[in-house]
Parts: structure tokens; C-alpha cells; sequence
């Protein structure tokens, strides 16, 4: 139940940070999206190619990124704040990304293949984390065997974590941009 708690939470301020990223550009204009198009321009070279070995290090890239991020969830869990911040940082640069998109239905086509897999697996290790923390928080003194079998049971899920952000990586590359942003106008 806890855990269904936690992830309504971590959800809801996914969601939220993703409307304010989206109207933080609408008010902030032309600097936030020149600074975006900045970060994100080394990337577009691998996405005019069609030499396989360049996706699949673009993959790889795409997946060692999300991994880091699913592991600070888990780890920073202790914190109790810092999953909560760090999806409300993913979703506040989702809006971001959004926002510079000439039509925001096609920027939404262009994140949904991969983003189905992506953004619930990186829900998922924030509620793990933050529940690992709380567990620790309230367990310390008293019940160190269920601090125990919280970690176990943490790192029993890993693995669809992991699953979960390969497929995604692959996807947000194969299909999310050399398929569907063509597709829809998107660079």
C-alpha cells in the first residue's frame, strides 16, 4: 500500500513538472529553447545516419543514461526527496522538449514509443528508492530484517528496471527517431 502511495506522489509531480517545463518555455521563449537545441545537437549527427554501429552506441548512450538515473533513484531513496526531485527534474525537461516542438501532439508521438517503457521504469526505481528510504528510515533501531528484505526485495526488480530501459533505448532510436519523428515533422 505504501508503495502504491509513493507512486502516486512521485506520478503526480512527474506529471506536474511536465506542464511547468512546458510553460516555463512558453514564458522564458527563445533562451531556454536555444539552450535545449544546444544540448541536444551533438546527438542529432547519430540521428542522420544509417550506419547501425552509431544507433546502437546511441542506444547504449541513450540506456547507460537512464540506468544512472534509475540507480541515483535508488540510491538517493534515503533521502526521501531526491527520487521525487529527480523525476520532477525528467519531466520538467520533458515540458522543455515539448514546448520546442512546432506541434505538441507530434513531440507527445515522437516520446510515446519508447517513453511507455522509459518513463515507468524510471517511476518505478524512484518509488523502490524512496520506499527502500523509508523502510530504512523507520527500521533502523528496531527492525533491521526488514530493512533487509526491502533491499532484497529492491534488487529482485532491478533486472525489469534493466529489461525495461534497454528495450526503451532501442526503441527511442529505432522507432522514436528514425521512424516516427520523420513520421510526424520532428527533427
Amino acid at each position: 500500500m505504501i508503495r502504491l502511495v509513493i507512486g502516486l506522489i512521485i506520478v503526480s509531480l512527474f506529471l506536474i513538472s511536465v506542464v511547468a517545463g512546458f510553460h516555463a518555455s512558453q514564458q522564458l521563449g527563445l533562451l531556454i529553447r536555444e539552450i535545449l537545441r544546444e544540448q541536444f545537437s551533438p546527438l542529432t549527427s547519430y540521428f542522420n545516419t544509417s550506419d547501425p554501429m552509431s544507433l546502437l552506441l546511441l542506444s547504449l548512450t541513450i540506456f547507460a543514461n537512464n540506468m544512472r538515473v534509475a540507480l541515483l533513484n535508488i540510491i538517493l531513496g534515503v533521502s526521501l526527496v531526491g527520487p521525487a526531485g529527480i523525476m520532477v527534474v525528467n519531466g520538467f525537461i520533458i515540458g522543455l522538449v515539448l514546448s520546442i516542438q512546432e506541434d505538441i501532439v507530434s513531440g507527445v508521438l515522437v516520446i510515446i514509443p519508447h517513453g511507455i517503457l522509459e518513463i515507468p521504469a524510471l517511476i518505478y526505481s524512484a518509488v523502490l528508492g524512496t520506499h527502500l528510504g523509508l523502510t530504512i528510515l523507520t527500521n533502523i533501531r528496531r527492525n533491521p530484517s526488514k530493512i533487509r528484505e526491502v533491499f532484497r526485495d529492491v534488487i529482485r526488480k532491478i533486472p525489469v528496471i534493466v529489461l525495461m530501459l534497454i528495450l526503451a533505448a532501442l526503441i527511442e532510436v529505432f522507432v522514436s527517431l528514425l521512424i516516427v519523428a520523420p513520421l510526424v515533422g520532428g527533427s
